[in-house]
């Protein structure tokens, strides 16, 4: 009898523990699968296209029409630029229409993550900027100048995602540097060295002021001017 209530017993314990085992397993199912879940969602979204940065203006009325546009990294990822790769910018748009041309004037302000030329540490750097673009209408669409662009009386949207991401991609530094490192003295150049100030040979006395030096380039420019020119000459 002892014997059969510890089989018994024993049978208990085997099925309680089949059971701590199953929910053991579903358990770690269930956070694999969250882990799934949570690594195809939570990287950044990658844009198919720009229409969210396009403006309608063949059924716009002619007026002050202000917009605003939300650039993020799955913006700056569109372009696949090794220079821009991710940032967090607001961007004002504001459209003035009239019967000959769309003027629209943009304002960004954000910050855009850089990797540091001497550390290789990523940071934000803050951006502010103020750009316009003139769009006339024309019998052609066509690129004018940097800040001029024609359009037709067809033309149903304008199209500002590429704009937006170069105004942006000319705000990155030629030298990018990390806050820390920027007080500190650029290794290109030797602050340390003296600056040196051109001054003719009359300026050599010790207690001559430094207004009174003179470059000895303007003194030649100043003694070309004052040469009497041939034409000048009475006949």
């Amino acid at each position: 009898m002892a014997a059969a209530a510890e089989l018994k017993n024993g049978k208990k314990a085997k099925k309680s523990f089949s059971k701590v085992g199953l929910l053991k397993k579903i358990a770690i199912f269930a956070a694999l699968n969250l882990k799934t879940v949570i690594l195809t969602t939570t990287p950044n979204k990658v844009l198919k296209n720009l229409k969210a940065f396009e403006i309608e203006i063949i059924a716009l009325r002619n007026g002050t029409h202000q917009y605003h546009f939300l650039m993020e990294d799955d913006f700056f990822a569109y372009f696949q630029s090794p220079l821009l790769e991710a940032g967090n910018c607001d961007a004002v748009v504001v459209l003035e229409k009239s019967e000959r041309l769309i003027r629209v004037v943009f304002q960004i302000k954000g910050t855009i993550r850089l990797i540091c030329d001497r550390s290789l540490d990523e940071f934000d750097y803050p951006i502010k900027i103020k750009e316009e673009i003139i769009f006339k209408y024309g019998e052609k669409e066509q690129e004018v100048s940097e800040n001029l662009m024609l359009i037709t009386p067809h033309t149903p949207h304008l199209a500002l995602g590429t704009y937006l991401f170069e105004f942006v991609a000319l705000a990155v530094p030629m030298k990018k540097l990390h806050p820390r490192f920027v007080q500190e003295q650029d290794p290109d150049k030797d602050d340390n060295k003296p600056l040196w100030v051109y001054s003719s040979q009359e300026a050599e006395d010790p207690q001559q002021t430094d207004s009174d030096a003179i470059d000895p380039r303007w003194e030649a420019l100043k003694k070309l001017q004052n040469k009497p020119n041939k034409s000048d000459k009475p006949r």
